[in-house]
């Protein structure tokens, strides 16, 4: 008997879909983290990815992922020093559903903001968090994101919807523009307004971290907290506006013209109120909506008026 197993070993080992996956296994293992993901996991969702690919199942089957990126690589120039490995986003996603471990992947975009190509990092909550409010937009053609709805619009829509895999490349790109707007970019404004609240309320009070210490010994750094206290918003957007915020990306591409920068600031306001409800207590976030109400009321009417800010006193 011992013969006849010797023999179905060399024949399973000889199979050429068992070589394919022992090789896809041997690859993408160097780029996982196995002290928290089983091996046995690995082996089986390379499996059901070798053999569903066949069928054309599954739309992710063609869209690279790249492992072994970290989260500072921008675009295509960084990855000269870096060792990573592209695979299907199909295998990357059911290994990380399957596991329930937290590893980090990323996606190529072609068309964010400021037109310049980049690199989106993932980990596989951010990423089916965002895919499952994607799709639920889909069935209202992404009405609140895109804005007007043409019929060109709803056209690409429908591909996406009913020819998913054809147009996989196509429901990708638009995926990841949509959580580029939607989350990456969002959360992006929510944190400069957060710091421009923040760094302003301190000079205000008188807390400058030891940069403009010199006004204060010449007795003029009350000036300044006056001239804090008379900001408005159209002043605010003049004194970020030319400001970079990252590498090739300035604030003129985050807020393209004053309403931008208006609206945007006051859904902060708002959220920040929201914030404050549930935090009653919250002796600094009231103090910093009281800087914000000022630089409000300090903004013509007329302004407010067209960023969607009625004077609620009135």
């Amino acid at each position: 008997m011992k013969n006849v197993f010797d023999i179905d070993d060399k024949l399973y080992e000889q199979n050429p879909n068992i070589i394919v996956m022992s090789e896809l296994i041997e690859e993408i293992i160097e780029f996982l983290p196995t002290s928290s993901i089983s091996t046995v996991v690995i082996g089986y969702c390379c499996k059901v990815y070798l053999y569903e690919k066949k069928h054309k199942w599954d739309w992710m089957d063609k869209i690279d992922c790249y492992l072994g990126l970290p989260s500072y690589v921008k675009d295509e120039t960084d990855l000269k020093s870096i060792s990573y490995k592209v695979f299907p986003l199909s295998l990357v996603f059911h290994i990380a559903q399957t596991s329930q471990n937290d590893f980090t992947f990323s996606l190529y975009n072609e068309t964010p903001f400021a037109n310049n190509e980049c690199f989106l990092h993932f980990n596989y909550f951010t990423f089916a968090n965002h895919m499952s409010d994607f799709e639920r937009g889909l069935e209202n053609n992404l009405e609140y994101w895109a804005g007007k709805v043409t019929l060109k619009w709803k056209a690409l829509i429908k591909k996406i919807k009913d020819k998913t895999y054809k147009y996989a490349e196509l429901r990708m790109s638009t995926q990841l523009n949509h959580y580029w707007h939607t989350q990456y970019r969002y959360n992006l404004k929510q944190s400069i307004f957060n710091v421009m609240i923040k760094d302003n309320f301190d000079l205000y009070v008188g807390q400058d971290y030891g940069i403009h210490e010199h006004l204060k010994k010449r007795g003029d750094f009350n000036e300044l907290t006056e001239s804090i206290e008379s900001l408005d918003i159209p002043t605010l957007y003049e004194l970020v506006l030319n400001q970079e915020i990252s590498d090739n990306y300035y604030m003129n591409d985050l807020f393209p013209s004053l309403h931008s920068f208006g609206v945007d600031f006051i859904n902060f306001y708002l959220l920040t109120e929201i914030h404050f409800k549930n935090d009653s207590t919250n002796h600094v976030i009231q103090r910093e909506l009281e800087l914000m109400n000022q630089f409000i009321s300090n903004t013509k009417k007329r302004l407010l008026k067209k960023i969607g800010y009625e004077d609620r006193e009135e």
